[in-house]
């Protein structure tokens, strides 16, 4: 998730992607406090950051729903 966040933060401010920087700032901020495996509090917090975002900027759930899906590749 971290990683298609961080993707369409830069395509947000780099123009490929509608919601310019206001969207940005709103998807760092609910990605603020990424969180480390076990900690159920920080998930719950993120996933909850993330809604409140989708439902601000629906056209960017599909996107960040899509790469979230895509298997990391293996070294």
């Amino acid at each position: 998730m971290a990683k298609a966040g961080f993707i369409t933060i830069r395509n947000l401010l780099e123009g490929r992607v509608e919601g310019g920087s206001a969207a940005a700032l709103a998807l760092a901020e609910a990605l603020h406090n990424l969180p480390e495996p076990g900690n159920t509090f920080l998930q719950k917090l993120t996933l909850d950051r993330l809604q409140e975002f989708t439902e601000s900027y629906p056209h960017l759930a599909l996107m960040l729903n899509s790469a979230a899906a895509k298997p990391e590749p293996t070294a």
